[in-house]
């Protein structure tokens, strides 16, 4: 098995090779090559929130450290052009340094790209003043597979390698980056035959002069041994060598003397290769990237045609960061940034918490098919892209509007690096994997890259908010009226029913001993006709609004295979008790969502109709992509508890279709995916390539077909591509991961979309602390959610299902009950409502704030609270103000 082993590996390695996606690595002493999956020194902290290496806060090398030299101007916009204008902004653009300012009318307030006094900042090194300067931070590898920067100021703008276009409502900067290497038409090598026809017969005898004076005439007879074998043409006549050091402007003199004689790039081709002369290269680590700004109405729109970036395929981007320091705020000034991990955070401005490390993490978490074998620790994602800062009274809030799923948010305060607070996104353009195959050949290890950049494009969409809506609450209203207006979505009815979410488990695998032969059976824990049961139980105690989730409800259970086709499960009642199931839920009016995952093929059996080598999406390295599920106490992927198989996008679509014909046959309305507004996952097969961002588009356009298909849909988590299209949304965080750098958790996400899809968090049940957890539905109006089981929690008990060991049924009924009324009494007047005030009050005392003025307040202290002249109980919430 070790030979054959070997073998793959080295066929692996040489396809790879010929493929030319690929550069050797040598082994550096006490790296973690693991920080170098996406993309280099940003890597790892992508992973866990925050940066945790110090040494990759500085954005430049060594030899960068050298003084910038000559800084430019900051100008005002009194010295840029104004390029664009409308009702409500006016664009402005410096031809010298290339940076951007908004104007908005309604209050006077300018944005700039690049911030004041940046030149002058005597935090900033060499490198951070480049980046201030710069609209881009370009990281691509080398040929060695080591990463490199380039920052559009002092690689592009400050050499003059850049032009400036108008466009329709703005402008378009095209950026060269790199230092351009001039190729002259001048050769450097010709025969005396050649000169004499091509180039002296066709200028004046002073510029033969001049020309001839560079160059030496070197004949068969004086030729050394070493220039004849340099020269083979010497055997045919005598020949022209320029000189070896000539002054760069007297090399443009001559060139415009052999240009004006009509010779030509062609003509000095054909003389190089006649003259044994190798063809000449420009610095191939040179890189084409538009930069486009555009007014829309009272926004900004910044978008990369990724299409149209252009670079050479030894020296692949990496990633580029875009208007780093857009809207940065000075040590002075008072606000906070908003980034978007779990429900929301803040970050205050110069909080001066320079222990902490800077913040960063991927929109839509990880990519799966990047493999990931040990994690540092788990994190809630960040699922909605969108990111803003807040200075005094004015704020601006970005939207990500493409590129998102290969977006990752970035924040730093001031004191660190610069006297600035600023926050920004970061697209990897082209993600990175590693083959190791030292054991086998001698080499280390080979670097494998997607061989082309994400076609998308980057957008970003900048909204400038003043006064009262110049805070976190008014860039939550604002986020959820772009997506009404850019989905149509609908207002929810306000009728009083606050949603109990009900998840029913019904169906798992346990490994039975039968004969004394272990036997993996699957194992009822709810039938369909028990799941009337708990309902019936639950109307009874007075809850009559119930959404009922079902998991394990068909095709083998929890893990099940994949649902091209739906097989219901004759250990839960087949066709004739699902059948009585339905009769009850539509009897009652309840809505219900069976759950699938169409990411992950849980189970894989013959004739299931998944081949992983034909279906499985495929790594970098072209091997078959799969998962282990981690073990929460080492952190590691354990291989014991199941293999799964991440599912190319082009085989979702064909499962979605087939889902969809079942589902009408069985006549089920509603369907809950589990897994797609959660994971989006590359499929880099050479013939079948989805980079990240169309797998993301594919889920979305999967999720919109289903809705076109008359289905409601549930999802959990939420990724911002799923919210057009779902009714609700389930484990939904209710908390940041706070971070060090950050400073206030919030429900940003449960203010976007309240009003328009309803939601919930964890079940109440399966939290470790759960008079918190239904604290938190309160605090950001969130369903109630509970997860059940009619079986005893001793059947789970060493399964892989050990997670369900308190979702028994009878012990959680009398809490699920009174909670529910609870909920009722708070949020039943504001169901449906938007959510349009958020406070802390004091430590661990929050009041949330509806649209129809109601006010409730959370106090999860273990002591009452008084706060004008309310007291709260300790653990408890009141209703401070009823509302109209």
């Amino acid at each position: 098995m070790k030979i054959i082993r070997k073998i793959i590996v080295l066929t692996l390695a040489i396809t790879l090779l010929l493929s030319g996606s690929v550069a050797y690595m040598e082994p550096v002493g006490g790296q973690d090559t693991d920080q170098e999956q996406t993309a280099p020194a940003d890597t790892n902290e992508a992973e866990v929130g925050e940066n945790t290496d110090e040494s990759s806060e500085e954005p430049g090398t060594e030899e960068e450290e050298e003084e910038p030299g000559n800084l430019p101007a900051e100008p005002g916009i009194e010295s840029m052009e104004k390029i664009a204008e409308n009702s409500k902004l006016e664009l402005y653009i410096s031809r010298e340094t290339a940076e951007a300012a908004v104007k908005v009318k309604k209050t006077g307030k300018i944005w700039y790209t690049n911030p004041r006094g940046r030149n002058s900042d005597p935090k900033a090194s060499p490198a951070y003043k480049n980046l201030m300067n710069s609209q881009l931070r370009v990281v691509y590898y080398t040929p060695a597979s080591q990463p490199s920067i380039y920052y559009s100021y002092p690689d592009s703008v400050k050499l003059g390698q850049f032009e400036i276009k108008k466009i329709e409502n703005g402008a378009r900067i095209e950026y060269r980056v790199g230092e351009e290497e001039t190729i002259y038409t001048l050769p450097k090598v010709i025969s005396k035959a050649r000169m004499e026809e091509k180039i002296i017969a066709n200028i004046s005898e002073s510029q033969a002069k001049t020309l001839l004076r560079y160059y030496s005439l070197l004949t068969y007879e004086k030729a050394t041994a070493a220039q004849k074998e340099q020269y083979p043409s010497l055997a045919e006549g005598d020949i022209y060598v320029i000189s070896a050091v000539i002054q760069e402007f007297r090399l443009r003199q001559l060139e415009e003397i052999v240009v004006s004689a009509g010779y030509t790039m062609d003509d000095k081709n054909e003389d190089h290769i006649a003259n044994n002369v190798p063809p000449e290269e420009g610095n191939l680590d040179v890189f084409f990237i538009p930069l486009e700004y555009r007014l829309d109405d009272d926004n900004l729109v910044v978008s990369i045609p990724t299409r149209e970036i252009e670079y050479h395929e030894t020296y692949p981007i990496a990633s580029i960061d875009v208007l780093p320091f857009f809207g940065a705020a000075g040590t002075q000034e008072q606000g906070y940034m908003l980034v978007p991990d779990g429900s929301g955070s803040l970050i205050y401005l110069n909080n001066n918490k320079l222990y902490a490390s800077s913040y960063s993490i991927d929109v839509y978490g990880l990519d799966r098919s990047i493999p990931l074998v040990e994690r540092s620790t788990v994190i809630e994602q960040a699922y909605l892209p969108v990111y803003g800062l807040k200075t005094e009274n004015e704020a601006f809030f970005c939207i990500i509007e493409r590129g998102d799923a290969m977006a990752a948010v970035k924040a730093d305060i001031s004191g660190r690096q610069t006297s600035f607070n600023y926050v920004y996104s970061s697209f990897t353009l082209i993600p990175r994997d590693e083959l190791d195959i030292s054991d086998y050949s001698g080499l280390s290890i080979i670097s494998v890259y997607q061989p082309r950049t994400f076609n998308s494009g980057i957008q970003l969409r900048y909204a400038f908010l003043d006064g009262k809506e110049a805070d976190y609450a008014g860039m939550a209203a604002y986020y959820r009226s772009y997506l009404a207006e850019k989905y149509g979505l609908s207002r929810q009815e306000q009728d009083g029913k606050v949603p109990f979410y009900l998840e029913i488990i019904g169906a798992i695998n346990k490994v039975r001993s039968i004969l004394g032969i272990p036997v993996n059976t699957v194992e009822p824990l709810t039938t369909y006709e028990q799941a009337v049961e708990i309902m019936k139980e639950l109307n009874d105690g007075g809850v009559d609004n119930i959404v009922l989730r079902y998991k394990g409800w068909a095709n083998g259970g929890v893990d099940h295979t994949i649902p091209q086709t739906i097989k219901l499960m004759s250990k839960l009642g087949g066709s004739k008790g699902f059948k009585a199931l339905q009769s009850y839920l539509e009897e009652m009016g309840y809505e219900y969502y069976p759950d699938f995952g169409i990411v992950y093929a849980y189970k894989d059996t013959w004739f299931d109709g998944f081949n992983p080598r034909a279906h499985a999406s495929r790594y970098i390295t072209k091997l078959v992509a799969s998962i282990f599920r981690f073990n929460i106490a080492t952190n590691r992927e354990d291989r014991t508890r199941g293999l799964l198989y991440i599912i190319s996008p082009a085989k979702i679509v064909n499962i979605v279709d087939g889902m969809l014909k079942s589902m009408n046959k069985l006549g089920i309305t509603g369907i809950s995916l589990n897994d797609a507004a959660i994971d989006v996952n590359s499929n880099f097969r050479k013939n079948e390539l989805y980079d990240r961002q169309e797998a993301a588009d594919t889920l979305a356009e999967q999720m919109k077909k289903l809705r076109d298909a008359g289905k409601n849909l549930m999802v959990d988590g939420g990724n911002s591509y799923a919210l057009p299209y779902t009714n609700h949304v389930l484990n939904i965080p209710d908390e940041s991961n706070r971070f060090h750098l950050t400073d206030e958790s919030i429900p940003f996400f449960q203010m976007a979309i309240r009003g328009y899809i309803d939601y919930a968090s964890e079940p109440i049940n399966m939290s470790p602390e759960y008079r918190t957890a239904f604290l938190k539905a309160i605090e950001t109006g969130s369903g109630v959610y509970f997860s059940f089981i009619h079986k005893e929690n001793s059947v789970v008990k060493e399964t892989l299902y050990d997670h369900y060991y308190s979702n028994n049924y009878k012990v959680w009924m009398e809490d699920a009950l009174t909670f529910y009324e609870q909920a009722m009494e708070a949020l039943g007047p504001v169901q449906g409502m938007f959510m349009v005030g958020h406070e802390r009050l004091q430590h661990d005392v929050y009041k949330t704030t509806y649209e129809n003025g109601r006010e409730i307040i959370v106090n999860y202290n273990r002591r009452p609270v008084t706060i004008d002249g309310v007291t709260i109980e300790a653990q408890s919430f009141k209703v401070v103000k009823e509302g109209k």
